[in-house]
């Protein structure tokens, strides 16, 4: 299923909505998203794009194995979220947390635990990406704890690209593999 606004100033509102799962969410520039009882969305993907583009969803506590992006000056707020499980099936290679272009923020600030589902040897990594001058906010990430056959990378590259870890105590080394190149800033 894909929830897609087509053409300038699309609304999708959604007041009753309070789970998803399977959903494939694109917000695009001056596209407005109303999910105010959404708690759930899984196994899906929430993208937003554009400078004019923001959305928080405030009571959004669940997207274990969705992948989440802003993109392009948009921002992606998840107050609630304290623990996600990515869904490495989802996409081989692809990068299930990621901000591109300046302005471009994906906002995270009290997610604690990241882990993946195990969904079989298929994708070796899980993916947190930054480039181009976008913000990650995972500062309030304190554990990274993928399976035992998954390598995380975190990529940050281009002037004015942060992703901010600064409370990052738990991993393994040996599996949490930090690249910054172009610039680029990795808070930890």
């Amino acid at each position: 299923v894909l929830l897609h606004g087509y053409g300038a100033d699309s609304r999708l509102s959604l007041p009753k909505l309070s789970t998803m799962t399977s959903v494939r969410v694109d917000v695009a520039p001056a596209d407005t998203l109303e999910a105010p009882k959404l708690a759930s969305h899984t196994l899906g993907e929430l993208a937003v794009a554009g400078a004019s583009s923001t959305l928080t969803l405030p009571l959004l506590a669940n997207a274990d194995g969705t992948s989440l992006g802003a993109f392009d000056g948009a921002t992606l707020s998840l107050p609630a979220l304290t623990s996600l499980s990515t869904n490495l099936a989802s996409c081989s290679p692809c990068y299930q947390l990621a901000v591109r272009g300046p302005g471009s923020v994906l906002s995270l600030p009290n997610l604690a635990s990241l882990s993946a589902l195990d969904n079989g040897p298929y994708v070796p990594f899980l993916g947190i990406g930054a480039q181009d001058g976008g913000h990650l906010d995972l500062s309030g990430l304190t554990t990274i704890a993928p399976p035992a056959f998954v390598s995380v990378l975190v990529d940050a590259y281009g002037a004015g690209t942060i992703v901010d870890l600064t409370s990052l105590a738990v991993f393994d080394p040996a599996k949490v593999n930090f690249y910054e190149g172009g610039g680029a800033e990795i808070l930890r």
